[in-house]
């Protein structure tokens, strides 16, 4: 085993995806820390929240629309909110509208 480790070590070769995730899940961090590719160690742990945004995140359109919130107005992301809450059956206060 250890010769396999210097080989990951030195570049030699990579673990495959399977033994990666068994690395991570050992030590308890990300594979995404242990590939480099952040300096967040914890893992990310997905709710049933989260995987659904992931799931409908994946839809085209909506990715694109939710890409472009980042960049958008404050008054539109207010408007959009206000939008929502028409669209789930919510009540609108005068509060609301200001």
């Amino acid at each position: 085993m250890k010769s396999v480790y210097a080989n990951w070590e030195y570049g030699i070769r990579s673990p495959d995806y399977d033994t990666l995730i068994k690395i991570a899940k050992l030590y308890g961090v990300s594979t995404d820390y242990l590939l480099g590719l952040t300096d967040w160690r914890e893992p990310v742990k997905e709710g049933e929240e989260e995987k659904a945004f992931l799931h409908n995140i994946s839809h085209p359109e909506l990715k694109r629309w939710f890409i472009g919130l980042s960049t958008a107005d404050p008054d539109d992301l207010e408007k959009l909110r206000i939008m929502w809450k028409l669209i789930k059956g919510e009540k609108i206060t005068l509060e609301d509208c200001d």
